[in-house]
């Protein structure tokens, strides 16, 4: 059983997770999921231990790499991109049930990271004069290397839609 110690200083409902606190990121807890306390043994105060559903842990593994990559050129900084992933994440954690009864849970969470990066990026790129879709699909399929499914998949469009994102951006690209 993997425990971590509350921090007094926390808010009751965020902790970080200990699986995904080796890796550097931190994920909030979600109030309607079960969690026990048990006592520590060497300090004698009391543990969490999150439980989570496993398509939330399937999601955060198959996005979040992307996630960050697409981050990090976005706001130029790694170190951030990992800070502002997993505040993304904790965000959508915290509403998971509601995401999983959307049409698309990844347009969603892109919707999010999204504005997120964009409030904390730097102006250079795409984003600089195309429309936050546009810039977006040729940061993941030009930049970040992305085929147009893959792409498609971790905005949450269709592969259709992306294409034609793709050729917006082309055609602003010749026009400006």
């Amino acid at each position: 059983m993997q425990t971590t110690s509350p921090d007094p200083h926390e808010p009751a409902a965020r902790r970080q997770l200990p699986h995904l606190a080796r890796a550097g990121r931190t994920c909030v807890k979600v109030p309607q999921y079960p969690a026990t306390t048990t006592q520590t043994p060497t300090t004698g105060s009391q543990a969490l231990e999150i439980g989570l559903p496993t398509a939330f842990a399937a999601f955060c593994t198959r996005h979040m790499d992307t996630y960050i990559r697409y981050t990090a050129v976005r706001t130029g900084d790694r170190h951030a991109a990992n800070a502002l992933v997993s505040a993304v994440l904790g965000d959508l954690a915290m509403t998971w049930m509601e995401v999983l009864q959307s049409p698309s849970p990844s347009a969603m969470a892109w919707r999010l990271l999204s504005a997120r990066a964009g409030r904390d990026a730097t102006s250079a790129g795409p984003h600089r004069f195309l429309p936050t879709s546009q810039a977006d699909a040729v940061l993941l399929h030009y930049r970040l290397g992305l085929s147009a499914e893959q792409a498609a998949e971790v905005m949450g469009r269709k592969a259709a839609e992306l294409t034609w994102l793709l050729r917006q951006a082309v055609r602003a690209g010749a026009a400006a």
